[in-house]
């Protein structure tokens, strides 16, 4: 699985961040994931809590499972306003704070589960 984009409106003392983690229009992979990400910056940026972020998200992954083909149970809502955007191997995945997108479609949260996403 890799990461293919992040925003958040408002996590912690971050607002209004925009990030492509894909190559970019006219490089060879272009769309595709980036194979390397650096995050640089002063003390006290946000570079910590847009790594604890990302690990929030991800932590969820193996524990979500998808039930009747509609309902999504493991998954906890992320505390930002935003999403983040994965690529794995089973196609695409966009999570939110009250939602969760697994290859265009969306599902409802559950309690209950049977089917893994990642």
């Amino acid at each position: 699985m890799k990461i293919t984009g992040l925003q958040t409106d408002n996590y912690r003392h971050l607002q209004n961040l925009k990030f492509d983690f894909t190559y970019p229009e006219g490089h060879a992979k272009a769309g595709q994931p980036l194979e390397k990400i650096c995050i640089i910056g002063q003390s006290a940026t946000g570079k910590t809590g847009l790594l604890e972020l990302i690990k929030e998200s991800i932590a969820q992954i193996p524990d979500s499972a998808i039930i009747d083909g509609e309902y999504l149970a493991g998954y906890i809502r992320l505390n930002f306003q935003g999403h983040i955007e994965y690529l794995t191997k089973n196609g695409s995945l966009r999570m939110e704070k009250e939602r969760i997108v697994v290859n265009g479609k969306e599902y409802k949260r559950s309690t209950q589960g049977n089917t893994q996403l990642a």
